[in-house]
């Protein structure tokens, strides 16, 4: 298998070599004193380019991670394996790790039984009755968004991503601002609507064609992402868990779908808060065991390389000049980016609207604000870390899998093998149960959003299956919706093994493509309903069309965080230059809200806030810059 010389010594035919070769698995007891070669990928900017002769330790203190993957061995290669089948970990749960892990997830279904008891209504089911406290719905609301792939995805960009670093902290900003335009403008007027689906608003005030396009897109993307997200979370399952795939598909799956349909919207809010305090304590005791094992805090700074520790990045705009992650685009786009998720989606305005009233809506989005700094602060603490512990031990990142289309190593695997390898019985349950609560907490929220719109937008607003035309659907509908998608999107699971790593990442910027149209049509809904609706739709259409435009023909050269702003844009400009060519003529329709009397005081703790992230931020970069490093 050793590949021709000229392959090596030729820059250009590396590439094809590198995706055929890369991370091969080598004979450690003969490679210590090997020589080996080093290649950089001429998208590398900042380190050693062409060939180096050296042994090993030698390459990997000079070149470090994360370009690790880029030594490779002319002799004793061994076959490349099956991506689900690149590692296994030495070390098997213990007893008491699992007991833990049974323990939890038995709780959590007899909880959501106990929950469920009563409910009847859409209402019951999807908006829990409007009962639940302001700090429980706050809570759910952040837990929804740790998922596992944010929860291993920000240490993993903090810590060896192209261009990451600290520069994760940037995206903070945003979330106080976009929190202030939903207070003010959006969740009052939702609220007032008494809708359960945020879709059927639309068809108040710009026409039911526009509600079941919105809905249907929804349900289409999300379902298509969630099966996806039930396949990586899987795969790391079955690897921490030593099981089959199959098994862990179904052990997560249809834990989730179970305690979902049990207990509604009730029991994805409590249980998501549950799963918020253990995923927080199993990652706080995962960064204090990578600080021990790298000496202390001391040499967080000291070995990590400098530019991951700069906490922004003031140069550039993401518009052809290669800085994705600058401050700008991070921060302007990012405003659109979750005024849109937060306000529009589903998944996350539900819970606000299950609220007991306004007032604790604002209560709970403020909190979600205000929590979301300290949690970003602890991934990227963990990122730091483990960067410097990787400097430090170099082969940690030779026990880490590859992608699944074989072009480079998975860093997202780096915080749960350093888990399992590397901290002491009952601590290991404790994090894998903080694992477990990151994936389910994302589905749950999905599963009865998607069941929500399917039920509301679709068999109630046009009376399929029994339910009266118009009429709102029953609790046990809303359960067997739930069990509907739960089924197609753990089915799609089994067959998503053939999306290549690069088409995972093209799903999460689908996030993007959708969310600039869709706030574009509620801001029409919500102050230009006027308009019409054919407009309106071709305005969402615009808005869809640009952004597939700028991702085919210019990324990466545009930020896909602009396409948040474009989207919007293009089809607010859209919308209003074809209104006066619309013949349906549309009455100026008002608000029926009235602002909560807590709102000035939210507004003002938002701003507080804000300042609070720049200033963290600001102090963050120059402690890892010098005092913390002398």
């Amino acid at each position: 298998m050793t590949p021709k010389a000229n392959v090596l010594n030729d820059p250009n035919s590396f590439n094809a070599f590198f995706r055929t070769y890369l991370r091969t698995r080598l004979d450690s007891n003969k490679l210590s004193n090997h020589p080996c070669r080093v290649f950089c990928l001429p998208s590398d900017k900042t380190h050693c380019k062409g060939a180096v002769d050296a042994k090993l330790p030698q390459v990997i203190r000079m070149v470090g991670p994360p370009f690790i993957e880029l030594l490779i061995c002319t002799n004793w290669m061994k076959p490349m394996q099956d991506p689900k089948e690149s590692f296994r970990l030495a070390s098997h749960l213990s007893l008491l790790d699992w007991g833990i892990l049974a323990f939890f997830l038995a709780g959590i279904l007899v909880w959501s039984a106990w929950l469920g008891r009563g409910q009847r209504s859409s209402r019951d089911y999807y908006l829990a009755g409007n009962t639940p406290p302001w700090w429980a719905v706050g809570l759910s609301t952040l837990a929804t968004q740790c998922s596992t792939n944010s929860l291993l995805g920000g240490p993993a960009f903090v810590a060896f991503a192209a261009g990451g670093g600290l520069v994760f902290l940037q995206w903070e900003l945003a979330v106080p601002m976009a929190m202030i335009l939903l207070m003010v403008f959006v969740f009052p007027v939702l609220r007032a609507s008494r809708v359960v689906s945020i879709y059927e608003f639309l068809e108040q005030r710009l026409g039911l064609t526009t509600r079941t396009t919105v809905s249907v897109l929804f349900q289409f993307f999300r379902a298509f992402a969630t099966g996806v997200t039930i396949y990586g979370v899987s795969l790391l399952l079955s690897h921490m868990l030593q099981i089959p795939f199959a098994a862990a598909v179904l052990l997560f799956a249809a834990t989730t779908i179970l305690y979902d349909f049990l207990g509604g919207m009730r029991a994805v809010i409590w249980t998501d808060v549950i799963q918020f305090l253990f995923l927080f304590g199993g990652i706080g005791l995962a960064l204090m065991e990578i600080v021990q094992s790298i000496g202390g805090w001391g040499n967080l700074c000291n070995l990590t390389a400098p530019e991951r520790l700069n906490a922004f990045r003031w140069k550039g705009h993401g518009m052809g000049d290669g800085e994705t992650y600058s401050l700008l685009p991070m921060f302007i786009g990012g405003l659109f980016l979750y005024a849109s998720y937060y306000g529009f989606d589903q998944t996350q305005a539900q819970r606000i609207l299950s609220c007991r009233n306004d007032g604790d809506s604002m209560r709970a989005l403020c909190l979600n604000g205000l929590v979301r700094l300290p949690l970003a602060l602890v991934y990227a603490l963990v990122g730091v870390a483990l960067a410097a512990y990787a400097s430090i031990h170099s082969s940690f990142l030779w026990e880490l899998p590859l992608k699944p289309d074989l072009t480079g190593v998975d860093y997202n695997m780096a915080l749960p093998i350093f888990v399992i390898k590397h901290l002491p019985q009952g601590i290991v349950g404790l994090i894998v149960v903080g694992l477990f609560a990151a994936a389910m907490s994302s589905l749950d929220s999905t599963l009865n959003s998607l069941s929500a719109a399917t039920a509301e937008d679709v068999i109630g607003r046009f009376g399929w299956f029994g339910v009266r035309r118009g009429e709102p659907v029953s609790a046990w509908m809303g359960r067997f919706t739930t069990l509907f998608w739960g089924a197609i999107c753990t089915f799609f699971a089994f067959f998503a093994g053939n999306i290549s790593d690069s088409i995972i990442i093209t799903i999460n910027k689908i996030g993007s493509v959708s969310y600039g149209p869709v706030l574009g049509i509620f801001a029409l809904a919500l102050f230009r309903p006027q308009v019409g609706e054919k407009p309106a739709l071709l305005g969402l259409a615009a808005g869809y069309a640009v952004n597939i435009l700028l991702w085919i023909k210019f990324d990466p050269a545009i930020s896909w965080l602009w396409w948040n702003v474009a989207g919007t844009a293009a089809c607010l400009a859209t919308a209003l230059a074809a209104a006066p060519f619309n013949r349906q003529t549309m009455p100026h329709i008002p608000w029926k809200a009235e602002l909560p009397k807590n709102l000035k005081w939210n507004v003002l703790i938002m701003l507080a806030w804000s300042l609070v992230i720049l200033s963290s931020i600001l102090i963050i970069g120059k402690v890892f810059k010098t005092d913390f490093c002398s």
